[in-house]
């Protein structure tokens, strides 16, 4: 019984970061030339990457405008949240879209050949319809 709650408990403690270490292992199970075929996959994205044409889209930066809703109950104001938080969270998407947050040292390797910048930035909206 002690050892059945122990492999239990321990299996609750443990920890992935990414969901795609278990997919890999199941579809590495399910076919042999998984790996194989995964290379051929990053060797055509990078292909192309790298003889993508240039066109005025390239350098077009696109817009996204964010309506925030904060909601709080009516008679207890203090759940309310200063300005300068939402506006620090607008900044945050910003870094996290323009890959200049400071984790970027995170990323895993297979993900690097992938991250670039989109042209997109978030402001607040102007209007709320």
């Amino acid at each position: 019984m002690v050892l059945l709650t122990v492999s239990i408990f321990s299996r609750i403690n443990a920890q992935h970061i990414c969901g795609q270490d278990i997919i890999t292992h199941q579809l590495r199970s399910l076919s042999s030339d998984y790996d194989n075929d995964y290379s051929n996959l990053l060797e055509e994205w990078q292909y192309e990457k790298q003889n993508a044409r240039t066109s005025a889209l390239e350098d077009t930066t696109y817009t996204i405008q964010v309506v925030v809703h904060v909601v709080y109950l009516e008679d207890n104001l203090i759940q309310n949240i200063p300005d300068s938080i939402i506006h620090s969270q607008i900044d945050a998407l910003n870094r996290d879209f323009g890959v200049t947050n400071e984790d970027t040292v995170n990323l895993r390797p297979i993900f690097k050949p992938f991250r670039g910048y989109p042209k997109i930035k978030f402001e607040l909206a102007k209007l709320d319809t």
